[in-house]
């Protein structure tokens, strides 16, 4: 497959690639928090303790996935919102990362012309993990929320011209 025709999704990547990353500085809001960016509000939910959930969906990059790593969540695989508990496998958990990116989508003018700009492009994300008893994003529920929220651009901006 030529690479031409591949987005590899990382921080660390120039242009539209590291703009899509869910550690870039994005900042929106979410059922009425402010966040920095995906990655903030992402590792945010392993804060049981509102203040510091707060606190945390507010950052982004790097320096929230440090913060974030240190609150062990993988023994009870259980999350938190607003001080509310749900499992990390819950249909629940799905539909807070697309309401999420949803609103980041809707949010971001950057984030969405990223988007455009992958049109025609396989998005990978090589330096994701796989295992969602280990990750709060896998490879997969991340590409996904980013295939679907690109088609749905792509769908709008065609009925509109």
């Amino acid at each position: 497959m030529p690479t031409s025709n591949v987005m590899d999704i990382h921080v660390a990547m120039h242009g539209s690639a590291g703009v899509l990353s869910n550690l870039h500085k994005h900042p929106f809001v979410f059922d009425g928090v402010q966040c920095g960016g995906m990655e903030g509000l992402i590792q945010s939910l392993r804060y049981k303790n509102v203040d510091e959930q707060l606190h945390m969906a507010g950052l982004y990059g790097i320096q929230a996935k440090r913060l974030g790593d240190k609150k062990n969540w993988r023994a009870k695989q259980e999350l938190y919102w607003k001080g509310v508990p749900f499992n990390r496998h819950s249909d629940a958990y799905q539909a807070f990362l697309d309401n999420a990116y949803d609103a980041l989508a809707i949010q971001s003018e950057r984030f969405r012309s990223a988007l455009i700009d992958s049109d025609g492009k396989i998005l990978t994300h090589t330096v994701g993990r796989t295992d969602p008893y280990i990750t709060l994003l896998t490879q997969e529920e991340f590409l996904c929320r980013l295939n679907r929220l690109r088609s749905s651009l792509m769908t709008l901006r065609c009925a509109a011209e």
